[in-house]
């Protein structure tokens, strides 16, 4: 097993309430080890949408990574590692409707196919 550069994404356009989720899922084979989470709307207007990171699917058996209260261009930084299997989802609020919302991880990543 090998080690190598972690960089996922995922977005989401927001449903008529100003909410939506973006969720990734570690691979089998492979150990995530998360160090940044970031967070982006496309628009920059209010009301800002809140965005809560969970390690695990919401709500029911999650635990809470971050939050942000403007669920816009802010950065979580840490060391969270997932199995494979393991879910990270990022879950908007209240934002503009139809805005995309991203979440973008980085860190390391340990699997077979890494040297």
């Amino acid at each position: 097993m090998g080690t190598g550069a972690l960089e996922k994404s995922g977005a989401v356009k927001l449903n008529t309430l100003g909410n939506g989720s973006v969720q990734l899922q570690v691979p089998s084979g492979e150990t995530w080890t998360i160090v940044t989470i970031t967070i982006t709307t496309i628009s920059q207007v209010p009301p800002p949408a809140k965005c809560i990171i969970f390690r695990g699917t919401s709500p029911v058996g999650a635990a809470v990574i971050a939050s942000s209260s403007t669920g816009n261009n802010d950065v979580a930084r840490g060391n969270v590692t997932l199995l494979a299997g393991e879910i990270v989802e990022a879950k908007w609020e209240g934002g503009i409707p139809q805005d995309t919302a991203r979440m973008t991880i980085a860190g390391t990543v340990e699997g077979i196919g890494y040297r």
